[in-house]
């Protein structure tokens, strides 16, 4: 049957009602174009047996040769069973049953549901974490070691911090960091100064000639340099002659190490590490 373009019109004549159909409709404008696909079914029969006695529906007219057809939701409150093709009579639920029996089989034979459960969840190589200490070899099977003692996971990669600071961390098991550390004084930001001073502690030798032609030279014992004049008969007089103190030198002072290790542990919560290798 075919309705023209343009038509919204079907005549009476038109659909048989004792005929099932595959209808589509075609929805077009100048930009797009839209289908639809619907099933229309039958009249509405209680129970329609196939001419000739070989096919029943339920809810339609019957189409199909030795078929059961029903078109109305079916419920069965007594046992449904069908006959296999060996004579075996057996009941829909049993043959459900069976059919998931054999697929669960086929996908995970007997007994090893929980192995491949682990392999699923915990491929060899899988961290475990719990707060318990039993070993995990024990709950799920498969062989687990401790791992990561005492030490915090990072995540293979490249990670930058907030000062724009990027470290790579580029395979598994890599091991770093400490829990102290011992400053050294580029770290703690010291600088090596130099500075300029004319009063540290020092001394002058100075030469005199005596009235005899003789030289004499000393220090005055409060550091300063000093000399006495003799006199030509060989005396001494007590006058000290202070020599001067001016020169100039410069002291450096380098930047030292810390003295004591500092705290470098984050804050931390505890647990326990697995590892499965087999």
């Amino acid at each position: 049957m075919q309705i023209n373009p343009g038509s919204n019109v079907c005549a009476n004549n038109d659909l048989d009602p004792e005929y099932s159909y595959d209808v589509l409709y075609t929805l077009s404008d100048e930009f797009n174009t839209v289908t639809y696909s619907d099933f229309v079914s039958t009249a509405v029969y209680l129970m329609h047996f196939l001419h000739g006695g070989r096919g029943v529906a339920f809810g339609q007219k019957a189409t199909l040769a030795d078929t059961l057809d029903c078109n109305f939701n079916a419920v069965f409150r007594k046992k449904l069973s069908c006959v296999l093709d060996d004579g075996t009579v057996l009941e829909v639920r049993d043959m459900m049953e069976q059919i998931q029996n054999n697929l669960v089989n086929m996908l995970c034979p007997k007994g090893k549901l929980p192995a491949l459960l682990l392999n699923l969840l915990y491929p060899i190589g899988s961290i475990y974490m719990s707060t318990s200490s039993a070993n995990p070899t024990n709950i799920m099977g498969g062989i687990w070691v401790s791992w990561g003692e005492g030490r915090v996971p990072v995540g293979v990669g490249t990670g930058t911090d907030s000062n724009n600071t990027s470290v790579d961390f580029s395979a598994a098991n890599q091991t770093g960091g400490e829990y102290t550390h011992l400053l050294t004084g580029a770290e703690s930001g010291q600088k090596a100064v130099q500075t300029g001073n004319q009063s540290a502690s020092h001394t002058h030798s100075l030469t005199y000639n005596a009235d005899s032609g003789a030289a004499a030279s000393g220090s005055d014992p409060s550091g300063r340099g000093a000399f006495v004049r003799r006199t030509a008969s060989g005396g001494a007089t007590s006058t000290w002659k202070t020599g001067n103190q001016s020169a100039s030198h410069t002291h450096s002072i380098a930047a030292s190490n810390a003295s004591n290790h500092h705290n470098n542990i984050q804050p931390y919560v505890t647990c326990y590490m697995w590892k499965r290798t087999a």
